[in-house]
């Protein structure tokens, strides 16, 4: 597996690889011929057998990307293990306590879906850097069409996600220098265990519909859909694409 591919040689880390997007990103990769670092503060070792049972090399990593020291550690555990990173897809995130209007949104509510979803993504960033410089690599963060539109009770989740959009760009222009291109994907709604916790008042059925209603293509994307535009953004194929923003989210954002 680790023979041929467009990622051959290379060596991608991810976050969230555990399950939905990250999961799909990690697998993909791998079929390409990427080393996976695969990042989860949940088990990861499932993936890792799918990859090794395939032929593909990969390494799970068990890190909260809320805790800086945990991430510092975990970019020391890749370097140790592959020698090098190429490629840094961030897709760990959180909705947090959903759908919950702001007027009751606590302290505690704010810290736990930014500190997942934009400081993660920042402190991840801020420490592949070094190894990213020497391999004139990439970084694809994943936000979401809800940090681009507004929408009811889930305020501080958008707000997390469109401040993932902007440092994505302005990174991009700060590490072009170094021909480090950084990119950010936005899917839609898409069926991954994010759907799976919706609130208690929620029926998760008519969420799903409800969710599929928003779409132009009126269904749920899939992580496979996301994590092909992932991984091409991610690969030389995209060699002009930095500080782009790639919208994947079935034409949510195209209704008016």
């Amino acid at each position: 597996m680790t023979g041929s591919g467009v990622f051959a040689g290379k060596v991608i880390a991810i976050t969230g690889a555990a399950s939905g997007i990250g999961r799909a990103c990690a697998l993909g990769a791998s079929r390409e011929g990427a080393c996976t670092a695969l990042i989860d503060r949940t088990e990861t070792e499932p993936v890792k057998s799918e990859i090794t049972a395939a032929g593909g090399r990969a390494a799970a990593i068990h890190c909260d990307v809320r805790d800086t020291r945990a991430v510092n550690g975990a970019l020391s555990h890749v370097k140790s293990r592959f020698e090098r990173l190429d490629v840094l897809i961030n897709c760990a995130g959180t909705m947090g306590n959903w759908p919950k209007p702001l007027s009751e949104t606590t302290d505690e509510d704010w810290d736990i879906v930014t500190d997942t979803n934009l400081k993660g993504v920042f402190a991840f960033c801020r420490a592949a850097l070094p190894l990213l410089r020497l391999s004139q690599g990439a970084i694809v963060n994943i936000a979401s069409e809800l940090g681009l539109v507004g929408t009811s009770g889930l305020v501080i989740y958008g707000a997390s996600k469109a401040g993932v959009i902007q440092l994505s760009r302005g990174l991009a222009v700060e590490e072009g220098p170094n021909n480090i291109r950084v990119n950010c994907v936005c899917p839609g709604p898409v069926d991954t265990p994010f759907l799976d916790r919706p609130g208690a008042a929620r029926d998760l059925e008519q969420y799903r519909r409800d969710a599929s209603s928003t779409t132009i293509m009126e269904r749920l994307g899939t992580p496979d859909e996301i994590a092909e535009v992932v991984l091409f953004v991610a690969s030389p194929k995209a060699s002009f694409m930095t500080g782009s923003v790639l919208v994947a989210d079935g034409g949510v954002t195209a209704h008016d």
